[in-house]
């Protein structure tokens, strides 16, 4: 009875100091980008020819950047993937990467017939998956890319002589938010993006597109992305915890440890 008391108190413990880190102890940092193609109305970068037309998007965590490509064209669009790269300060990351995914399910029965003899059965279904290394776009159609997440830390090396506090209004209210604004040559971070392209089903003759974008402007704050009330296409948010936050799943984790060796010690 009382490892049951001491496991109800730690089960309540670990839950308030769970919603204490997510709730409270999250911080972000929000980054705009800017590039040499238009935008439009969503603040998404535009590039377009007579052939291709190319939306890039960057919205969501961990710097998301999302394609739509239209062909413009009356003959079928070949787009080779493996020969198409994101440059992130000049290190090339590829879009196309040679790996399969499984994405499995089970399912389990259990039939107990007597108090000593229990019969089970399970089955896993799964389908494998693969992305292609080419993308056929039919004419006059378009077509989405799965985003490609380029960066999950927060950017901490910067120019800090050119910032600016504004007051940013959200679910929650006004608050006054710090932002760091950077040129082409001061920015702490430039992004290239490379796509090939071919009108022959054979891949000859291709034909490339490259636009280049950069980050123009930092502002780390506790402003939960959730609360706010304007998202443009053109900035992504990073999150990390706080030091209270870290403390806190610290003991969190301490506090399972020490529960098991209980549990263990009781037995």
């Amino acid at each position: 009875m009382r490892f049951i008391r001491i496991k109800r108190i730690f089960c309540i413990l670990t839950i308030t100091l769970g919603v204490i880190t997510f709730s409270g102890c999250t911080k972000y940092q929000y980054i705009t980008l800017s590039g040499n193609v238009n935008q439009n109305e969503s603040k998404a970068y535009v590039f377009e020819n007579d052939t291709v037309k190319v939306v890039y998007s960057f919205n969501g965590n961990c710097f998301p950047m999302s394609f739509e490509i239209y062909n413009k064209s009356n003959f079928p669009l070949y787009i080779d993937w493996s020969k198409s790269s994101a440059i992130v300060n000049g290190h090339n990351i590829s879009l196309w990467k040679d790996i399969a995914t499984i994405n499995a399910s089970s399912s389990s029965e259990e039939y107990k017939f007597s108090k000593n003899f229990t019969y089970s059965n399970s089955d896993i279904t799964g389908t494998m998956a693969k992305s292609e290394q080419v993308t056929f776009v039919a004419p006059k159609s378009f077509i989405q890319r799965t985003p490609v997440y380029l960066r999950s830390e927060f950017i901490k090396q910067f120019d800090k002589s050119n910032k600016v506090r504004k007051n940013v209004y959200s679910k929650v209210g006004k608050t006054s938010e710090v932002f760091y604004y950077f040129k082409p040559d001061s920015t702490p971070m430039t992004l290239r993006c490379f796509l090939t392209f071919s009108l022959k089903d054979n891949k000859s003759e291709p034909f490339y597109i490259q636009n280049e974008f950069w980050v123009s402007s930092i502002s780390n704050t506790m402003l939960d992305p959730e609360n706010l009330m304007y998202k443009p296409s053109n900035q992504v948010y990073l999150q990390d915890l706080t030091g209270f936050g870290a403390v806190a799943w610290t003991v969190t984790i301490l506090g399972v440890i020490g529960i098991t060796c209980i549990a263990k010690a009781q037995q």
